[in-house]
Formats: C-alpha cells, sequence, structure tokens
C-alpha cells in the first residue's frame, strides 16, 4: 500500500520576494528629495514596497549601500531592522526616522542612527544597492551603537530571502 501524503502550502510559501519603489524604477534616478541636504536635497527616505516574503518570515531589515564610494570600500547609508514581518512598506520621511513600530535603526557609515541620502563627489554616478532582507527570527538583537556591517553580518544565519533595487544618482 503507497500512501501519498499532500500538503496543502500557502501562495506566498513559493513566492519570490521583490522590492520597489514609486521613487524611482530598477538602475533609475534618484530624485534630489532623495539626496543628503549637503547636496542640496532634503534627506527624506525613499519609499519602499516589499512583496512575497518567505512564510516563515519573523522580521525584516532593510539596508542602504553604495558601493562606488571611498574608492571601493562603500558607504552605508541607511540600516533599519527588526521591522515586523506584517510590515510591507517604509513611507518616505524626513532622515527616514518614520518606521514601523518595533523597527530599529542602526548606525550608518556617518555613524547617525538614521537615513543618509546620496551626496557623492561632483561628477561621480554612484549606484545606490537597496536591499530587504527576510529574516527567520523575530528580533536581531543587535545594539544600535553597532554599524550597518555588523547587523547585516549578525542577519545573514537568520536570512531566509532577499531582494535588492538600485537607484544611482550623480550631482
Amino acid at each position: 500500500m503507497v500512501l501519498a501524503l499532500v500538503t496543502a502550502w500557502p501562495a506566498t510559501a513559493f513566492a519570490k520576494l521583490t522590492v520597489s519603489s514609486a521613487a524611482f524604477g530598477p538602475g533609475g534616478r534618484i530624485a534630489l528629495r532623495y539626496v543628503s541636504k549637503r547636496c542640496g536635497g532634503q534627506n527624506v527616505s525613499i519609499p519602499l514596497v516589499w512583496r512575497g516574503l518567505p512564510a516563515l518570515t519573523r522580521s525584516v531589515a532593510v539596508s542602504m549601500f553604495d558601493p562606488d564610494a571611498r574608492s571601493g570600500a562603500g558607504v552605508w547609508h541607511w540600516m533599519v531592522y527588526d521591522i515586523p514581518a506584517s510590515a510591507s512598506h517604509l513611507v518616505a520621511s524626513v532622515d527616514g526616522l518614520q518606521l514601523p513600530e518595533g523597527s530599529v535603526t542602526g548606525r550608518n557609515t556617518e555613524q547617525l542612527e538614521q537615513y543618509s541620502g546620496p551626496c557623492p563627489p561632483r561628477g561621480e554616478l554612484h549606484h545606490y544597492r537597496i536591499k530587504v532582507y527576510a529574516i527567520g527570527t523575530g528580533f536581531i538583537q543587535a545594539m544600535p551603537e553597532r554599524g550597518a556591517a555588523v547587523i547585516v553580518n549578525r542577519l545573514t544565519p537568520e536570512l531566509l530571502a532577499s531582494a535588492t533595487l538600485v537607484g544611482t544618482y550623480r550631482r
């Protein structure tokens, strides 16, 4: 006798994680509104929407990294973690401080616990990688005074999926 086991999986169990923004499309130019005040912008964080979180997601993290800065060493512009898995977006807000309840902001390369918009040297085109991480644990438990790179390393063992949106900026 052969038994067949049939399991009904939710549609999202095999969904692919995606991230998008109403501010620009993949590879698109980041508008001045989202640029650092030092470069004439308003330092408003980029609005983001993600879809397709794996079924076992317990929290979400978001980072923004410029790999073109500092002679290729890169610059972290934003790090938010412990975003509840029930959240599906981040709104545009000055300094990126309007976040879902329970979210924590890590330190960027400037040692600020906030969004720091693009501000590359004049004439240089930089690529800003915004990454959404689906995490299999409810809390990363990284201390906020730790930098973005440390937080990303801390969440990596619990990573279920990630999606990246790249925007560009040149002044």
